[in-house]
């Protein structure tokens, strides 16, 4: 990966950039934005960086792992029960099988405890069609669970 002029070169994929749309995705995302000061307007909240914190952001980021990856089986596997009831087969079939030729990327902000054993992290997914160079994104929520004594799971579909 190479950046050529604002553009962003991997794998024979270019993509753009422009200021708007990356202030956009901060913003979005709760990182706040730099004024012409270089003083940030506002900090994010952080969870406390515990054992379970660690173990809960490793979670999010493996599930998330095998969405870019399309791998469905691992991605299946770390869903819990609840979240295999209230999403149908093809919206699973979907999320983890997207079109060809596209590339895939997510980003994870600092999650938040919101009780004993389950933490939520603020994330957005990114996709660039090759063909027509363009950026979608998908701004949305993980919610992790304790599964086990050191077991995490995914209890919803970002």
């Amino acid at each position: 990966m190479f950046r050529d002029n604002g553009c962003v070169k991997s794998a024979g994929i270019s993509l753009r950039f422009s200021i708007p749309c990356i202030a956009a995705l901060a913003l979005a995302l709760g990182m706040g934005v730099l004024p012409a000061s270089g003083v940030a307007k506002s900090r994010p909240r952080h969870a406390v960086a515990d054992r379970d914190y660690i173990s809960a952001l490793a979670a999010a980021n493996n599930f998330l792992h095998a969405w870019q990856a399309h791998d469905h089986e691992s991605g299946l596997l770390m869903l819990t029960d609840y979240a295999k009831r209230h999403s149908s087969e093809a919206t699973l079939e979907s999320f983890f099988a997207p079109s060809p030729l596209t590339q895939q990327g997510f980003l994870i902000t600092s999650g938040r405890k919101v009780k004993p054993g389950r933490y939520v992290f603020e994330v957005a997914l990114l996709e660039a069609v090759s063909e027509k160079e363009t950026i979608r994104h998908h701004f949305s929520r993980i919610v992790v669970v304790r599964a086990g004594k050191d077991d995490w799971a995914v209890d919803n579909v970002p």
